[in-house]
């Protein structure tokens, strides 16, 4: 860790112009002592960032890729969020960024220990109650033996009877259904939280789990 003495009056302009570098801290209210170092301000790090930013309200200088949002600012060394409102909207525009990828992605559905991708879109679940009802209709004449072809993202065929279209079904209703809870419970945390993909596919999977009783 070093410490980088700057001219504020040059960050103002978007420039940056390093008065020293130093190993040890110099507090600066004493470098500011210094001829001609009257406007320095200092950054803490092991160099000076391409993406430094200068907050001239409270004047002091960070690295735009270490504020959490653009909602929050850094004061005595600690982020503070200086809009609440802002930031929460900010934190569920993000939710529903990751909710629309997984939901577009869709899930992997196991047939003989081999993941095949099901996408989750209007026609898919169209087309799933259409093969159900004909083949609850084929059953009530007789035919309970009765398949239909169903085709997955990777262009796999599985030819399927309606207890597992079934079963596939309520697999499928349980995935969305783990999305929306996800979306839900992070949506109405007492203190927004901004989330990863990572941590909504981990409440996802959990939730899912419970929604299957394993």
């Amino acid at each position: 860790m070093r410490y980088f003495y700057l001219s504020r009056e040059a960050l103002k302009y978007g420039q940056i112009v390093q008065y020293d570098v130093f190993d040890l801290e110099v507090p600066i209210e004493i470098y500011r002592t210094g001829v001609g170092k009257e406007d320095a301000i200092q950054y803490i790090g092991d160099f000076i960032p391409n993406d430094l930013v200068y907050d001239e309200e409270n004047d002091v200088v960070f690295s735009e890729v270490d504020r959490p949002s653009p909602y929050h600012v850094f004061i005595k060394g600690i982020w503070i969020i200086k809009d609440q409102e802002g930031y929460k909207k900010f934190c569920h525009d993000e939710i529903d960024r990751i909710k629309a990828e997984i939901l577009e992605y869709g899930f992997d559905y196991l047939i003989d220990d081999v993941p095949h991708r099901q996408r989750c879109r209007d026609k898919d679940i169209a087309l799933m109650g259409t093969s159900m009802v004909y083949l609850i209709g084929e059953q009530l004449i007789g035919n309970t033996t009765a398949t239909t072809p169903w085709y997955f993202e990777d262009n796999f065929e599985w030819q399927v009877g309606l207890q597992k279209l079934v079963v596939f079904a309520r697999y499928g209703k349980t995935f969305m259904e783990s999305v929306y809870k996800v979306e839900n419970y992070f949506k109405t945390l007492e203190e927004p939280k901004f989330i990863t993909k990572f941590e909504f596919e981990n409440k996802r999977k959990e939730i899912h789990r419970q929604l299957v009783g394993v």
